[in-house]
């Protein structure tokens, strides 16, 4: 499984893939008392049995 965090302003489609260099660390910016948002980029699933 490969997972990645993306700005939630980008848009996914069901072809996008993980880049090769991992994702260590996010930094956000948010207004005091904001919300902060990402999407969460999944790869290479294999389903449960």
């Amino acid at each position: 499984m490969r997972v990645e965090f993306r700005d939630s302003l980008e848009f996914l489609y069901d072809d996008s893939v993980v880049g090769d260099a991992p994702c260590a660390a996010m930094v956000l910016d948010v207004a005091r008392g904001g919300i902060a948002a990402a999407h969460v980029l999944l790869n290479d699933l294999t389903p449960a049995t």
